[in-house]
């Protein structure tokens, strides 16, 4: 369930941010602001919730979780070059797009993901057994 509420969020904040953006401008061409837009905003997100996180979970399920997390959001992002064209959804036109918008996604999921992970993790190192941090008192004496 984690994992794909996190991948629906992502998609559905690339979605709202992009396409929201692009409805703001008055051209009709492809807006590329809007893009990068999206991108920062699922960056930032990732990130983020990657984070809190690796404060909550042990590191190596984190991690795992955002692999999957970023195959879903990958194989979604391959579809949204398809919204708005003459013909909703083909199969054909989606394979061709997934080797590179699915690797675009999944990479740009996962990166961001995996440093707030590794961020979220040196924040919550915690002490070994009934000892604070920085106390160097055995848990016994």
């Amino acid at each position: 369930m984690r994992v794909a509420m996190r991948a629906i969020v992502l998609t559905l904040l690339a979605v709202v941010v992009g396409f929201g953006t692009n409805m703001l401008s008055d051209e009709g061409t492809a807006n590329i602001g809007a893009g990068v837009l999206a991108f920062l905003a699922v960056i930032v997100a990732s990130f983020a919730w990657g984070l809190v996180d690796a404060r909550r979970d042990a590191f190596g399920w984190v991690l795992a979780r955002w692999v999957l997390v970023g195959v879903i959001v990958g194989l979604v992002f391959a579809v949204l070059p398809q919204v708005g064209s003459d013909e909703f959804f083909s199969v054909s036109t989606y394979l061709s797009d997934v080797p590179f918008s699915a690797t675009f996604g999944f990479v740009l999921t996962l990166t961001a993901a995996g440093l707030g992970a590794v961020v979220g993790a040196l924040v919550a190192r915690r002490p070994d057994a009934g000892g604070r941090p920085g106390d160097d008192r055995s848990p016994t004496a």
